[in-house]
């Protein structure tokens, strides 16, 4: 009997279907495998890890493997790993060891799992020798009910760390640590634990702890208990060690304070609680370190050194005074991680007007602040258009220069009590007193300035361009530059905002050209307003 079309495909599809059933078979979980091939295991230079990679068996891929490791050739005595696939990254080894491998399909990652094929055949790997020397200089600081601060000194090229804390009675505990600081959590409280640091290599995938260590661990260590779950008080009572206050930050510093606020933590009672802030500059709280008691939840810690970065922490306080009115303190909290805030450099301000000219003209005015003694800039700001200043200083003695930036025909001045100063050694010294308050410097009226034109030629009388022109007002050390102007394709300069009818020399620089240079004799300057030619000046090459 013949078979219709549409009988016909739904033979051939049954027939592909039993075909494909048969050709591709899923992973075999508990039929018996052979063994797995391939196997290889390699140390990892400069550490006590190694990497075991294999391929499965020819005969099909089991559910997961069994890697069993060991330093006796005998199986018996080898420890094991669990996993579903190569490769594999053994950590925690020893030394310059040789140890023996062998891999297992294995129905389960895990213990609970059977057999599912043969063993390979042992291979032998010596792991590698350490690359770096342990870290030094650990301390275990600010402990809490549940963690403690690590600190030590880093080793040059080391990936990272690996902490351990170790306590009577306990089970080890192993923690990632990176830059020399880190704060163990997970402790109990009212223990004693030594800590230890070891290099460590992290390796992605290998999440064991303690991982690829890259040293042994320190023989440095530091022993400190954490905070108990409660504290006897003076009175025969008991409290709760509380919660750390939060949010603890700062909000202003001065030149020797610092202002901080916090949040209270649950269990705070206004009556009968305070607050210390600890301070030190350095993380460890034992560098020219101190401590304030406090009251709420802001304050100010004072006579703190200027110019200097602190630690600072805080934690809950309680207050007991005996029968003799002696006061004992007694921590209540557990303190905080440091914050850090930096006290600002000694200041002082000093404030003074402009006037003379239109707001877009004075716009083009700098204040700027010379130190007396030294001669050095400590500070320079804009002046407003409305013609006010006002410099932050550290206190001493300055010399306040009105400075003209434009390109118009304006006076550079200086504060003076008399009247106009073209120059330093005319002005007058302002005063910066330590604090908030400004000292007011006098007023200065600027003005219109004069005008000097000339042209700069070579020895062989051609115009040389590109060359700096200054007009000074002297030789002497305090010698002042008032205008500067570059020569033209022709030679020609134009030197503005000069001081009307002072007397000037002019000097040509031409050494960025690879020319010479040439001053001129005294020059007076004509009155505001006006110009006057200098004529041609020569340049030697």
């Amino acid at each position: 009997m013949r078979l219709g079309h549409r009988s016909l495909i739904v033979a051939i599809i049954g027939t592909l279907a039993f075909a494909l059933s048969v050709v591709a078979p899923t992973p075999r979980a508990n039929a018996a495998l052979g063994k797995p091939t391939s196997v290889s295991a390699k140390a990892i230079s400069g550490s006590n890890g190694v990497t075991v990679t294999w391929k499965a068996p020819s005969d099909g891929k089991p559910a997961a493997y069994r890697v069993y490791y060991g330093t006796s050739s005998s199986r018996s005595k080898a420890s094991s790993k669990y996993v579903t696939g190569s490769p594999l990254t053994l950590s925690a080894l020893s030394t310059s060891k040789t140890y023996y491998v062998w891999v297992q399909p294995w129905s389960a990652a895990s213990s609970s799992g059977t057999s599912t094929g043969a063993v390979s055949s042992a291979v032998k790997v010596k792991t590698s020798k350490f690359s770096y020397k342990a870290p030094i200089a650990i301390q275990a600081v600010n402990p809490t009910k549940t963690s403690m601060e690590i600190t030590w000194r880093t080793v040059t090229g080391s990936p990272g760390y690996v902490l351990r804390a170790e306590a009577k009675g306990e089970k080890t505990k192993y923690q990632y640590g990176f830059d020399g600081s880190a704060v163990f959590t997970g402790l109990k409280p009212g223990v004693s634990y030594k800590f230890t640091v070891a290099n460590r290599l992290p390796v992605a995938g290998n999440t064991d702890l303690p991982g690829i260590r890259m040293s042994g661990y320190s023989s440095a260590k530091s022993t400190k208990s954490t905070n108990p779950a409660t504290v006897k008080l003076p009175d025969g009572t008991t409290t709760p060690m509380y919660d750390q206050p939060t949010s603890f930050k700062a909000t202003d510093t001065d030149h020797e304070s610092i202002s901080l606020s916090w949040k209270a933590p649950q269990g705070y009672d206004a009556d009968k609680h305070l607050f210390r802030v600890y301070w030190a500059e350095n993380q460890e709280m034992t560098d020219h370190d101190g401590y304030a008691s406090l009251t709420g939840t802001s304050g100010k810690v004072t006579k703190l050194s200027s110019n200097t970065n602190y630690y600072l922490r805080i934690r809950m306080v309680q207050n007991f005074t005996d029968a003799k009115g002696k006061v004992t303190t007694v921590a209540v909290s557990d303190r905080t991680e440091a914050i850090m805030a930096k006290t600002r450099s000694p200041k002082g301000f000093i404030s003074g007007t402009v006037t003379g000219a239109g707001g877009s003209t004075l716009a083009d005015y700098v204040a700027v602040a010379y130190s007396k003694s030294s001669g050095d800039v400590n500070a320079q700001v804009p002046v407003s258009t409305s013609g006010k200043y006002k410099l932050e200083v550290r206190p001493g003695d300055y010399y306040v220069q009105l400075a003209y930036v434009g390109s118009g025909n304006y006076t550079t001045q200086w504060v003076n009590t008399k009247g106009t100063a073209y120059a330093r050694e005319e002005g007058t010294v302002v005063k910066a007193k330590l604090g908030n308050t400004p000292v007011t410097a006098d007023t200065v009226s600027i003005g219109q300035g004069s005008i000097l034109t000339g042209k700069v030629e070579g020895s062989n009388g051609k115009p040389v361009r590109d060359v700096f022109v200054a007009a000074r007002t002297g030789w002497t050390k305090d010698r002042e530059v008032v205008s500067q102007f570059a020569t033209n394709s022709a030679g020609e300069f134009t030197l503005r905002g000069l001081p009307p009818r002072k007397g000037v020399y002019i000097r040509i620089n031409g050494s960025l050209i690879g020319r010479g240079a040439a001053s001129s004799a005294l020059i007076t300057t004509p009155a505001a307003g006006d110009d006057k030619s200098v004529g041609t000046m020569k340049l030697p090459n």
